[in-house]
């Protein structure tokens, strides 16, 4: 379908320019031009200040956090509908969403903390019950020092070649003992003298076999209370992570609304000041140029009219005049 157009010129004091704006894109429908130079000779193109760059580049990042938020925020089942947020204010909107974002947040942190932990226990809760017997035997002594590690994937023969490696470079004063962890994994404790401390753990970097350490939170307790706290842990974080991925979907369905249609008015916003260059102006005066459908003119011109009265004035003419 073929839409009549006209060409319209707006013209109005330039401290309304902002309003005459915000009131043009309310009427919809309305297409701006650049203003060429030889059309209006007297006038020079606006550019944003400091004050609305600076604006601008605030907008531009609440829009992007709020853009970032709709991401993490997943959508729910059955869509609500957008709240009508026009009038609000761009500050309100900001101190909506870092509430938001901080809200959304913590409760992905705690969802990867919890995540992560749960897979630590994993890899480590087995290979800690069965080695750290082994290694707390030596863990007073005087003479001797431990080194646990685990092997994937690797059967009996890795670990004699192990040991037969320590051997060599100790005179065989060296001990191994090994347990199978599981249908993959075995475990390896090596006790060795303290004089040769150096060489053992030398080797056994080059052989890229990491010492077995209990993680940071288990560090502090014994071997056996360590298991423990796995135990209860491992029971309790999946928990942790099904109340945190609930959570986020209740904060979903409860703001993504608000945030869907606090972008609109961001962006709205955003708009108005990307269009400032393609205005034009004399010392007291904006001349805005542009296009309209024809059946819209009359709605456009009474809208400013209503608002601004003789201030702004309206003129067009047939897009083939």
């Amino acid at each position: 379908m073929i839409v009549d157009m006209s060409r319209i010129v707006i013209l109005g004091p330039k401290r309304k320019l902002g309003e005459v704006t915000e009131a043009v894109q309310r009427v919809g429908s309305v297409h701006i031009d650049r203003v060429e130079a030889e059309e209006v000779p007297q006038v020079q193109p606006i550019s944003r200040g400091g004050e609305q760059e600076t604006r601008f580049r605030e907008l531009e990042s609440l829009e992007i956090r709020i853009k970032g938020l709709l991401e993490l925020l997943s959508r729910p089942a059955t869509p609500s509908a957008l709240p009508e947020l026009t009038g609000a204010s761009v500050p309100d909107i900001a101190s909506r969403t870092v509430a938001i974002e901080k809200e959304a947040r913590d409760l992905t942190r705690k969802r990867l903390e919890a995540e992560e932990e749960l897979e630590i226990i994993r890899a480590y809760e087995n290979a800690v019950r069965v080695l750290s017997p082994l290694l707390a035997a030596f863990a007073n002594s005087r003479h001797f020092e431990t080194y646990g590690f685990t092997l994937k994937n690797k059967g009996l023969d890795a670990v004699n070649a192990i040991h037969h490696e320590l051997n060599k470079i100790t005179n065989n004063r060296v001990e191994l003992t090994s347990h199978q962890l599981d249908d993959k994994t075995t475990g390896v404790v090596i006790a060795y003298l303290k004089q040769d401390a150096d060489m053992v753990r030398a080797f056994l970097h080059r052989a890229g076999l990491s010492e077995l350490r209990l993680p940071a939170r288990y560090g502090d307790v014994s071997p056996a209370e360590a298991v423990r706290a796995m135990e209860r842990q491992r029971f309790n974080l999946p928990k942790e992570i099904e109340a945190a991925a609930l959570s986020l979907a209740a904060l979903a369905a409860r703001e993504r609304p608000y945030l869907q249609a606090a972008q609109a008015v961001v962006l709205d916003e955003l708009t108005k000041l990307q269009v400032l260059p393609q205005f034009a102006q004399s010392r007291y005066t904006f001349i805005m140029h542009g296009w309209v459908p024809s059946d819209r003119v009359t709605a456009l011109r009474s809208a400013l009219a209503k608002r601004f009265g003789s201030e702004v004035m309206v003129y067009d003419a047939p897009a083939d005049a």
